[in-house]
């Protein structure tokens, strides 16, 4: 299936896709803003109404699978809401601010519930992507609503924070040749298996090799590398590679390969 992750109507409406910056839900990414940051809800709700409305809600997807049952004259049962996709029931604690919600505004039908749900669902994550471009604009100096999507904006803020000028590669052979250099990460299933053999094993075997186990994992590989110095110009063939030192590129040489 394609995925869009922009799209324009005219020249000056541009919609993107505020999960390519924040990968997460917007129940977590609302529960970490504290009250102050919610200018947006805090326009349209004040008091109580604010202090309910200010974290996600919750809503019976599944249940809803039939227009005529947003006449329903009140809130299903908490069974209701289960979610076949996250194989999860709603917390109790959560189902109780429901039906808080539903006295509280005092709705008559699931018709009230669900447009109260979808308007506190635009408002909050309208605030959250507020609060997100207002830290943007403060580290970086750069607004994310004029990029696509986090690696856009990555690269940018790189551009702008190192003041580098990346050289335009011009020729075809040679940019084909990057190109054909790229690859993705690896992707396996892996079956590992490794046996030791030492003193503090109920099973050591004292004719046998010993033997220790260490696993070891590389935290931030991408990050690390990307942070090392990286070739940005001055591109050309080499016709003997025999003749370079790969020592002049390691360590603080300030060299990039």
């Amino acid at each position: 299936m394609e995925k869009y992750i922009s799209f324009s109507l005219g020249k000056s409406l541009v919609f993107i896709d505020s999960i390519q910056f924040m990968a997460s839900s917007l129940e977590a990414l609302a529960s970490n803003l504290s009250p102050e940051d919610f200018k947006i809800v805090g326009q349209r709700w004040q008091g109580e109404d604010f202090d309910l409305v200010r974290q996600k809600g919750i809503f019976p997807y599944e249940y809803l699978d039939d227009i005529s049952k947003l006449d329903t004259k009140e809130l299903p049962s908490r069974d209701k809401f289960y979610s076949s996709l996250y194989e999860s029931e709603v917390k109790e604690e959560d189902y109780q601010r429901a039906l808080k919600v539903w006295d509280h505004f005092k709705m008559k039908t699931m018709r009230d519930y669900h447009d109260l749900y979808l308007e506190t669902d635009v408002l909050l994550l309208a605030d959250v992507f507020e609060n997100f471009r207002k830290t943007c604009l403060e580290n970086y100096k750069l607004d994310p609503a004029h990029c696509i999507s986090a690696p856009s904006l990555s690269w940018d803020a790189f551009l702008k924070q190192s003041g580098e000028e990346i050289e335009l590669v011009s020729d075809m052979d040679m940019f084909q040749f990057f190109e054909k250099g790229m690859r993705g990460g690896v992707s396996h299933i892996a079956h590992r298996h490794s046996t030791a053999n030492n003193k503090y094993m109920e099973t050591y075997n004292e004719e046998a090799e010993n033997k220790f186990l260490m696993y070891l994992d590389a935290n931030n590989l991408y990050g690390w590398a990307m942070s090392q110095p990286l070739p940005n110009g001055e591109f050309e063939w080499i016709e003997n590679v025999d003749e370079i030192n790969i020592d002049d590129y390691l360590g603080d040489s300030g060299r990039g390969i």
